[in-house]
């Protein structure tokens, strides 16, 4: 979307239009292409699902663990809200990344109503979610472009533009992130909320009746409330709107406040349902200004990752899943990035100030950024998820502005028929250009997404660049792990201690568990040790080493160490079940007792726990406690999707209660 140019308008007007003739103007100039969109999603949905479809059974990845595979907030669909024994879907769990975002949570918990954990209706609905953001970015540029802002400009060939430019976006590389790594749903159902948002406000402005305004600000609202459910992110999208209105429809803040205050008014409840989610702040753990990252800290380094995702828009690799970038902690060694994006600023706030369309563009790059960059993220500076909506700004800006660039560059105000034979040359040079981007992004797509396929095989290629990153090589040794192989998880695992040995007491533990897994628990006891000889205070290496020698019918040891773990944390309900366990194994009933209904009494949604406590109070002769305790167990293993545990807690329940006459 070029700057408007001065040459006369193709369409004659003998006085100055209201906001209404605008209106008018616009529904006349789409009247005739009511099966356009039909077609478009059709292809859309054809390009991306064989694009996408060979890693449609990709696994469950990363943070997918705690937002999907242990998400117990997700495994039924009613009472959506729950209590704290059986959280709904619209009750996610504290500090994971769908933490204050319920919209997204009973997304998943639809799928997992459908399909359980199996990662293929997951990985459908976020290929709808895209193919629909595809169709959603179409047609606002198709509408911008039909605007009487740029006199007829782009009338013969919005719809050609639009489709190239969100085509071109939908194939893009950058945006495999967003739509492959399921736990992105929070991306990407924000950025439909979003675009939608956006569509709707263009639709509300254009509105030929009252009718149909009042129906497209509904529609505004609802789309800008969901967004700000889905991602704080979407906290920008009513400064976007307006400053789209006054770019393309009205012309000033004034205007655009004059006519449109009801939206702008409505977009307020969005804001006030985001601060209402973020009240308790649900990701305190990872995000926000008291994470020990200093703030400047925090705005140094966001200068230069700036500039790491332009370079991503524009050539796409290597993308990894985990960028592990130092931070930059002074100014001197900032100085070249805060010079370029100070330039940049002020390039776009003079744009902004003469109004134009790729003013506009360019500052909803920072703008969408702004929440990621302004506030400190502990877990990752950098993530190419983030750049899935403004890169969509980018690609608009490249292919409008590059057909608008080639009118002029070959003489577009020439005469009506030259310039006809003119506007075609463009359009073709340009989609030749696109069909050329679109080839090249397919082709690093393809191979992205076959990383994407195994596990494994995608820390192994985030490991190439960045072969001193402890995270890194961390997830690399779960993952191997988890597949069973245990040996080149210990391999990792003993790198990371040689990197980072001031932890030591962390890495041994990781090392510690690999060790186990491989049968090693000898030498698994020894690293636990060696871990405690390092920080005596470690709550989780007295945890992991007493549940090692438990696991070695060493009780009383274990027991030494558990208590260790409730002093050190008290309000720990699997410090406290461990305990009971222990002193179970170590024959004393009557206090594994109390401490089964210590860890109930903290964690009252505890399997183990209610189950464990049935069990000792069975054995202390408490049948009616203990059957209570039983059919609890059993409520909750089946309220949390575990249909196996349910079962094996029933089968001991009925062996318990047929054995009553002979006790």
């Amino acid at each position: 979307m070029a700057k408007r140019d001065k040459r006369p308008t193709r369409v004659a007007r003998s006085q100055k239009s209201s906001p209404h003739d605008d209106a008018s103007a616009l529904g006349n100039s789409t009247h005739n292409h009511a099966a356009v969109p039909a077609i478009v999603v059709a292809i859309f949905a054809a390009v991306l699902g064989a694009l996408y479809w060979p890693a449609i059974d990709a696994p469950l990845v990363y943070d997918d663990s705690t937002s999907i595979t242990h998400n117990p907030s997700i495994v039924r669909l009613w009472p959506l809200w729950g209590d704290l024994s059986a959280p709904g879907p619209l009750n996610p769990p504290r500090e994971t990344s769908v933490s204050g975002r319920p919209l997204v949570n009973l997304s998943l918990a639809l799928n997992y109503h459908f399909g359980q954990l199996h990662p293929r209706g997951y990985h459908i609905t976020n290929l709808v979610l895209h193919v629909v953001s595809a169709w959603l970015l179409w047609a606002i540029v198709r509408r911008t472009l039909r605007l009487p802002r740029f006199d007829g400009q782009f009338d013969s060939c919005a719809d050609t533009l639009a489709f190239l430019a969100a085509l071109v976006w939908a194939v893009h590389p950058l945006g495999t992130e967003a739509v492959e790594y399921v736990t992105q749903r929070t991306e990407l159902s924000m950025g439909v909320f979003y675009l939608a948002t956006l569509c709707a406000s263009l639709r509300y402005w254009s509105g030929g009746s009252a009718s149909q305004r009042r129906l497209w600000l509904m529609a505004a609202t609802v789309t800008c409330i969901a967004g700000m459910t889905c991602k704080e992110v979407m906290v920008t999208a009513p400064v976007v709107a307006l400053l789209f209105e006054r770019a393309f429809v009205a012309g000033s803040f004034r205007e655009a406040l004059r006519r449109s205050w009801p939206l702008y008014l409505s977009f307020s409840a969005g804001w006030l349902v985001l601060a209402a989610l973020n009240l308790s702040a649900p990701r305190s753990f990872t995000a926000g200004f008291h994470i020990g990252v200093p703030a400047y800290v925090w705005w140094l380094t966001q200068a230069k990752v700036v500039w790491l995702y332009l370079k991503l828009a524009v050539w796409p690799w290597p993308l990894v899943i985990h960028y592990d970038l130092p931070l930059i902690e002074s100014w001197q060694a900032a100085v070249p990035w805060l010079v370029a994006t100070s330039l940049a600023g002020l390039l776009i706030l003079s744009l902004l100030v003469k109004n134009t369309a790729s003013g506009f563009l360019l500052a909803c790059v920072p703008l969408i950024l702004a929440p990621t960059l302004v506030v400190p993220i502990a877990t990752e500076v950098a993530a190419e998820r983030r750049m899935y909506l403004p890169l969509a700004a980018l690609v608009a800006l490249a292919v409008t502005g590059g057909y608008a660039f080639l009118q002029r560059a070959r003489g577009a105000r020439s005469a009506r028929s030259k310039a006809k034979a003119t506007n075609k040359s463009a359009l073709l040079m340009t989609s030749a250009v696109a069909v050329i981007l679109l080839l090249i992004y397919v082709g690093l797509t393809v191979r992205r997404l076959h990383v994407y396929r195994d596990e494994i095989a995608l820390w192994q290629d985030t490991l190439q660049y960045s072969p001193d990153s402890i995270p890194v090589r961390m997830n690399l040794g779960l993952a191997l792990v988890n597949a069973g192989r245990a040996p080149q998880a210990i391999e990792q695992y003993q790198i990371v201690l040689e990197l980072e040995p001031e932890k030591a007491a962390t890495h041994r533990n990781n090392l510690a568990y690999a060790l186990i897994s491989a049968g090693r628990t000898t030498e698994a006891i020894a690293q636990y040790e060696a871990a405690l000889r390092a920080d005596p205070e470690s709550a989780e290496a007295h945890n992991n080493l007493a549940f090692a020698l438990l696991s070695t019918r060493r009780p009383k040891e274990a027991v030494a160490h558990y208590r260790k773990v409730v002093e050190l944390k008290p309000d720990y309900a699997e410090g406290h079940l461990g305990l009971g366990m222990a002193l179970v194994a170590s024959g004393v009933q009557e206090e594994a007792l109390s401490e089964f209904e210590r860890t109930v009494q903290l964690q009252p949604d505890s399997i183990a726990g209610h189950s464990r406590l049935a069990e000792t109070r069975a054995a202390l002769d408490q049948p009616a406690a203990a059957v209570r305790a039983a059919e609890r167990a059993i409520e909750l293993a089946r309220a949390q999707g575990q249909p196996e545990t349910a079962r094996a807690i029933e089968s001991w329940l009925k062996a318990y209660q047929s054995s009553a006459p002979a006790r």
